[in-house]
């Protein structure tokens, strides 16, 4: 008796598989813009909320490590890490921002995803950054509780506000109240200052900083513990003052 043989298999099938996937995705964005996603309710606790999502992809985008940090990830890197194409990322990351699952990293350069507040480690104030710096290398606390003291200090005087986000690192980021930050300061390690930011919001502070590091300021600029300096910080200082001001003439 003779085996039957297989047939190849029939194009047709696997278009129509791929083409499953792709209206499964589909309908899930369909229905996030339609409103019907859970909306994010705070716990006040320190245990960030686990984001409902629909469909395979925003799970994935979801689940990944960086995306619960508070620098979150480029779009090629989500791409890379997903096997996914990076166009149709995009598309996946602003439906799941529609939704308030993600939202944009408020940074210079390359545009940035990460979950949002209620789905991440993030605080308010500056007392769980302390509580880092106590665990931080016994060398590094001094530059810590100095930078530490100085954004307080900012805050105090309404000049910035404070939210500490727990990740991969521990992170005081400084914002200009209800805007972006020109500097963070990082366990163990550095302090980051935003070029972008300085350029549009403190170009005369920009000038006197660029002095004192013997650099420009070009993107994200970190500053290691050992070049912070009174001086620094004090130009830090009038960088905030001059956000708080409004004004941005450079001359």
């Amino acid at each position: 008796m003779t085996t039957p043989t297989k047939s190849p298999p029939d194009p047709s099938v696997r278009f129509l598989r791929s083409l499953s996937i792709l209206l499964q995705e589909y309908a899930d964005q369909v229905e996030a813009r339609a409103g019907t996603w859970p909306r994010p309710q705070s716990n006040g606790a320190s245990t960030p909320i686990t984001p409902s999502v629909r469909g395979h992809r925003q799970r994935q985008v979801v689940e990944l490590p960086g995306m619960s940090t508070t620098g979150g990830m480029r779009n090629s890197e989500i791409a890379d890490a997903i096997d996914y194409d990076e166009s149709n990322v995009w598309n996946t990351m602003t439906t799941l921002q529609g939704g308030g699952v993600v939202e944009q990293v408020p940074v210079p350069g390359p545009q940035r995803w990460r979950l949002a507040a209620p789905y991440r480690q993030e605080f308010r104030g500056a007392v769980e950054f302390r509580e880092a710096v106590t665990r931080a290398p016994a060398k590094q606390r001094p530059f810590l509780e100095m930078a530490t003291e100085w954004a307080v200090r900012l805050e105090d005087r309404g000049l910035a506000e404070l939210t500490t986000s727990r990740g991969e690192e521990t992170v005081l980021y400084v914002s200009i109240p209800r805007e972006k930050s020109l500097a963070t300061v990082n366990v163990p390690l550095s302090i980051w200052l935003f070029g972008g930011v300085f350029s549009e919001r403190a170009p005369r502070a920009e000038t006197r900083i660029k002095e004192l590091l013997g650099q420009r300021l070009a993107g994200r600029l970190t500053v290691r513990n050992e070049k912070l300096t009174t001086d620094l910080l004090d130009a830090l200082t009038a960088a905030y003052e001059e956000a708080a001001s409004g004004t941005t003439d450079p001359g």
